[in-house]
């Protein structure tokens, strides 16, 4: 009987240990991978190569600026990720959106008090549609756009109310991985 015990519960443990499908988990799910998957997703976290850029401002052009009072110093440009979104739909069509805050500086200007001036501030909407689909394994989301092109997203965690994703751009060195954390949305 303890030899029955221990066969049973070394099986359970390696059936257990290898129904882990993706990195970051779950370890077992009764969902299936597309129920999982499908609907609004809001992102709480953008990693750009090892950066998080979700709510952080980031700089774009550098500018040496010159005061009226003869003073000097640098500005820059910059940009803020405001949201990210994904919306994965039933019939197998996706929506990627985004809003970023950009904020221009005009270089050019002399300033009175060194104060920066915008020469103007905007949003940037980026909105986006896919088909998509699971390759095979279903380890990772195949993207195609209206032009046939398409990405791969790695599936790193894919619960019923978060799912990481991760895709790589690029080789050598002008690869870029971004990493998306994604929470359900109601």
């Amino acid at each position: 009987m303890r030899i029955y015990l221990a066969l049973l519960a070394m099986t359970y443990s390696i059936l257990l240990s290898s129904c882990k499908k993706y990195d970051e988990g779950p370890r077992i799910s009764f969902l299936s991978k597309k129920y999982r998957i499908e609907g609004k997703w809001k992102a709480s976290s953008v990693i750009l190569n090892n950066q998080e850029i979700m709510g952080y401002s980031f700089t774009l052009n550098k500018y040496n600026v010159t005061c009226t009072s003869g003073a000097k110093f640098q500005m820059y440009d910059y940009q803020r990720l405001v949201s990210f979104e994904f919306n994965f739909k039933k019939d197998d069509n996706l929506s990627i959106s985004s809003k970023t805050l950009i904020k221009e500086i005009d270089g050019t200007k002399s300033y009175l008090k060194c104060d920066k001036y915008y020469l103007q501030e905007w949003e940037s909407n980026y909105n986006e549609n896919y088909y998509w689909e699971f390759d095979k394994k279903k380890e990772n989301v195949i993207t195609v756009d209206k032009s046939g092109y398409n990405q791969t997203y790695e599936i790193l965690e894919l619960r019923e109310k978060r799912i990481k994703l991760k895709r790589v751009e690029g080789t050598g060195a002008n690869q870029e991985t971004v990493i998306f954390t994604l929470e359900k949305s109601k």
